[in-house]
C-alpha cells in the first residue's frame, strides 16, 4: 500500500509521495527501498515492474559487454517477455553465486525477486520481505518512518502466514496487479492503531472497546450504532394516514431496536471450504474477502460478477453469503419491468416496503446479503419505474444511510445491507450502474478442475435423492476419462447433466449385479 501521508510529513515524505504517483504513472521506477516502504510497483502491475527491470538489467549487461551472463541474459529475456514464478526463482538462485561488488546489482536484484515472488503469493518470500524491512526500519527506530516501516514489517509477516493457509488448501497463486497491498497495509494498519491505542491509554482499553466510533465514523453513524448492532428504523412518517397503522404495527417492535450484524468468521475456513467447491474462481474468493478482513461485521461493497452463462456465478454469491454466515436473499431480475423493487407508498392499495428494507424486516439484520441474479435481464422501460435508477441510491453508502423508503416514508438506515449483482454480460447494464460496482470477471472452469467439480456435485445429487454423500463412491479413472472426453470445461451446469447420466450408469450396473 502506498505510504499515508501525515499532517506533520516532512520535504522525504511529500518527495516519496510524488515519486508514488510517477511510480504508478510509469515514470518512475521504483527501487527496492522505496518498494519495501510501500511504494506501488511500475504502472501499477508487478508485471510490468519485472519486464521494465528486466529489460533494464539485460541492456545494462549488454552495453557493458560483460563476459560470463549469458545465462542471467537468457533468463532476463525471458522475464521482459513473460514474467513467472519459476523464472524469478531461477534468477534469484543465479544472483546468489555473484558477489556484492559484482558488475551487476546482484543483491539489490535478489532483493527485488524476493519482492516480486511475495507479491505473487510466495509465503517464503513474504517472510523474507518482512525481515528486510524490519531491518530497515530498525536503523531509524526512533523516527516515524522507521516506526512505519516496523507496521509494515509485521503486516508483511501476517501476510505470509495467511498465504501458507492459502497454499495449504491447495490453491496456486498466479501473477495479479498488486492483490497484496491493501492486505499488507490494512494489517500494518491495524498494528499501528493497536500500539497508538494502547501507548494513550497506557495499555488499556478505551471504553467502550472496539464498538465505540472512530475518528473517521460520522456523527449519524455513532448515534445509529449501538453495542448490539445498528438502529435502522426510528420513526414511521404520517402514521395517522392512510395505512399508518398498519405499517406501525408490522414495524413499531423494530423502531429504535438495535439490529445485529454479522461478526466475521474465520476467514482462514471460508477461503478453504469455497475454494474447495469453486478451485477455479481463487482470485474472485480472495478479492471478494478482501472487503471482510479486518472488519469487525461483514460487509461486501456492492459487486457485479460478470461471467458467462452456468460457470456458477449464482451458487458461488449464495454459498459465499452462507459461508459469511449472514442471512441472504436471492432476486431473479428477469422480467423485472418496473420499480417495485423500491417499494411504493402507502397510499396505494398495493403499497408495500422496499427490497432491502423487507429483507431487513423478515430476517432481523441491519447487514443481509442482497444477490440480484442476472441483473443485465431487467427491462429499460421507465413508464412504472426501473429497478436500475432504485440502485442508483442504495449502492452509494452515503445514501443508503438515509434512504427515505416510500411505504415507511421514513428515513431508514441500510448502509450496511450488501449487494451482490450477477451478469453474464455488461453489456445492457447502464454504465452509472456499472460505475456504483465493482466488476469482477467470473471465471469458467476448465477441464483440470473436473475430478474435484464432478466429485462434488456426484456427492450432491447423492445428498438430493436423501442419502448419505458417503454413497457417493470416488470417481475412478474410467469413469474421470468418460467424462473428460463428454465436458471439455465450460459450463457447471452441462457437466451437472453428465454426471447425472453417469449416475444411472452406475445404478444400472449395480440392479444387474
Amino acid at each position: 500500500m502506498a505510504h499515508a501521508s501525515h499532517p506533520t510529513a516532512d520535504p522525504s515524505d511529500r518527495h516519496f509521495e510524488r515519486r508514488c504517483k510517477q511510480a504508478l504513472a510509469g515514470v518512475h521506477l521504483p527501487t527496492e527501498r522505496e518498494l519495501l516502504r510501500g511504494m506501488g510497483f511500475f504502472m501499477d502491475d508487478v508485471r510490468e515492474d519485472i519486464r521494465e527491470c528486466a529489460e533494464r538489467l539485460a541492456r545494462h549487461i549488454r552495453r557493458k559487454g560483460l563476459q560470463g551472463h549469458e545465462s542471467v541474459l537468457e533468463i532476463l529475456d525471458d522475464l521482459a517477455m513473460a514474467p513467472g514464478m519459476d523464472a524469478l526463482g531461477l534468477l534469484e538462485a543465479q544472483l546468489a553465486s555473484f558477489p556484492d561488488w559484482a558488475a551487476i546489482p546482484a543483491k539489490s536484484w535478489r532483493t527485488r525477486c524476493r519482492i516480486y515472488r511475495a507479491a505473487s503469493g510466495d509465503a517464503d518470500a513474504a517472510a523474507l520481505v518482512a525481515a528486510e524491512i524490519a531491518a530497515l526500519g530498525f536503523e531509524d527506530i526512533r523516527s516515524a518512518q522507521g516506526r512505519d516501516l516496523v507496521w509494515r514489517s509485521l503486516g508483511w509477516a501476517v501476510h505470509s502466514r495467511r498465504m501458507e493457509d492459502w497454499h495449504a488448501t491447495g490453491a496456486r497463486i498466479t501473477f495479479a496487479r498488486n492483490h497484496h497491498r491493501n492486505d499488507v497495509g490494512d494489517y500494518a494498519n491495524e498494528f499501528r492503531r493497536a500500539f497508538d491505542l494502547s501507548a494513550e491509554t497506557g495499555g488499556a482499553s478505551e471504553p467502550g472497546g472496539s464498538d465505540a466510533p472512530g475518528p473517521d465514523e460520522t456523527a449519524n453513524d455513532a448515534e445509529s450504532r449501538s453495542a448490539e448492532g445498528v438502529v435502522v428504523f426510528r420513526t414511521i412518517g404520517m402514521g395517522t394516514a392512510r395505512g399508518g397503522a398498519d405499517v406501525g404495527r408490522d414495524y413499531t417492535e423494530l423502531l429504535d431496536m438495535a439490529l445485529p450484524l454479522s461478526p466475521v468468521p474465520d476467514l482462514g475456513l471460508v477461503r478453504e471450504r469455497l475454494l474447495k467447491e469453486f478451485p477455479y474462481a481463487a482470485s474472485v474468493i480472495e478479492t471478494v474477502l478482501h472487503d471482510v478482513a479486518g472488519g469487525d461485521h461483514v460487509h461486501i461493497r456492492p459487486t457485479m460478477l460478470v461471467g458467462p452463462p452456468g460457470a456458477g456465478k449464482s451458487h458461488f454469491a449464495r454459498r459465499l453469503a452462507e459461508e459469511l454466515k449472514t442471512p441472504w436473499e436471492m432476486i431473479p431480475c428477469g422480467g423485472v419491468h418496473d420499480a417495485m423493487h423500491g417499494g411504493s407508498s402507502r397510499k396505494w392499495s398495493t403499497g408495500e416496503p422496499s427490497l432491502p428494507v423487507a429483507v431487513v424486516r423478515s430476517r432481523r439484520h441491519a447487514g443481509p446479503i442482497i444477490l440480484l441474479d442476472e441483473i443485465e435481464k431487467v427491462g429499460n422501460g421507465r413508464h412504472n419505474g426501473n429497478l436500475h435508477d432504485v440502485l442508483h441510491g442504495l449502492l452509494e453508502r452515503e445514501t443508503a444511510a438515509r434512504w427515505r423508503d416510500p411505504y415507511i416514508d421514513a428515513p431508514c438506515d441500510l448502509s450496511h445491507v450488501s449487494w451482490i449483482l450477477t451478469a453474464n454480460t455488461v453489456e445492457p447494464v447502464p454504465r452509472s450502474l456499472r460505475d456504483r460496482c465493482r466488476c469482477i470477471r467470473f471465471p469458467e472452469p476448465g477441464p483440470e478442475h473436473l475430478p474435484a467439480l464432478a466429485q462434488q456435485l456426484l456427492s450432491e445429487m447423492y445428498r438430493e435423492k436423501g442419502f448419505d454423500p458417503q454413497w457417493a463412491l470416488p470417481l475412478d479413472g474410467v469413469e474421470i476419462e468418460a467424462l473428460s472426453a463428454a465436458w471439455p470445461g465450460g459450463s457447471i451446469r452441462a457437466l451437472q447433466r453428465i454426471v447425472e447420466r453417469l449416475i444411472h450408469v452406475r445404478e444400472a450396473s449395480m440392479t444387474r449385479c
